[in-house]
């Protein structure tokens, strides 16, 4: 299948901050999950919330192995009765969910040598839900249905972006740069500016719709103190994408710059 399309990417930067909650009581199917001191039951981290995958996970009886940088964990779904089979790495932007490629809006982080989930992540992937009341979080088997297994056009597309955030933080990282952050708002941004290229017809930084990169962010209630736009249009791959980003100065000059922290990438098809 050729993909054709424009491919928008902002990147900004954010404050972030990690604090830990340890007076938080985690409750599996009615009965409280006892860490070691070792393990925090909870942590949150840029607005997202964590749980010990391995501890929580094999609780709920689930198979959890690691292969560094990789958690392969696999059971039953507790919504469909299915088995189900899950890869995701630390740092990592995609899954696989049943040998399906999945996006992952905030990756597994490894924390004082433990590895964390972010808790809707694993709600939604294994078919729990979530309650948290004052200081306990409840977890218990929901009815929902496993997450759909057939690509549809617009999965085709998410895999497209997080694919290029992959070659982004790839790049950066044989440069010794920390990785940038998937950022959901800036991704919903970056497809807004993508479908604009299609929809006007255009090819430039500026649209006739939304005005520069920095005018449309603020004009969307993105908070920056730093921001930088990449556009691409025709390539087939993200491989291309980025081929084109790195031979263009200004293009690789935002890719590898220190001072930002956050990405969201836009495709949109123009077939």
């Amino acid at each position: 299948m050729k993909l054709k399309g424009i491919l928008g990417l902002l990147v900004l930067s954010m404050s972030v901050t990690v604090t830990t909650a340890s007076e938080i009581k985690v409750v599996a199917e009615g009965e409280q999950i006892n860490f070691d001191n070792r393990h925090q039951p909870y942590i949150d981290k840029n607005n997202y919330s964590y749980i010990p995958l391995r501890t929580v996970g094999e609780i709920l009886g689930y198979e959890v192995e690691w292969e560094a940088p990789y958690a392969h964990i696999s059971g039953v779904h507790k919504g469909t009765g299915e088995n189900i089979e899950v890869t995701i790495g630390v740092g990592e932007y995609v899954m696989l969910v049943d040998d399906i490629i999945k996006p992952v809006s905030s990756p597994l982080e490894l924390i004082n040598d433990r590895t964390y989930m972010q808790m809707r992540l694993f709600a939604d992937v294994f078919g729990y839900d979530i309650d948290w009341k004052d200081n306990v979080i409840n977890i218990n088997a929901t009815k929902t249905k496993k997450m759909p297994t057939t690509k549809s056009v617009q999965e085709l597309a998410d895999t497209y972006e997080i694919r290029v955030i992959e070659l982004v933080n790839i790049e950066r990282a044989k440069a010794g740069l920390e990785p940038l952050k998937y950022d959901e708002q800036l991704a919903e941004l970056a497809r807004i500016k993508s479908q604009d290229m299609v929809d006007e017809n255009y090819f430039s930084h500026t649209s006739p719709v939304y005005g520069d990169p920095f005018e449309m962010m603020s004009e969307f209630g993105v908070d920056f103190t730093r921001a930088a736009e990449n556009i691409a249009m025709g390539q087939k791959t993200p491989e291309q994408v980025m081929e084109s980003w790195m031979n263009s100065q200004g293009h690789k000059s935002n890719i590898m710059d220190e001072n930002l922290t956050h990405i969201g990438v836009g495709f949109a098809d123009n077939i």
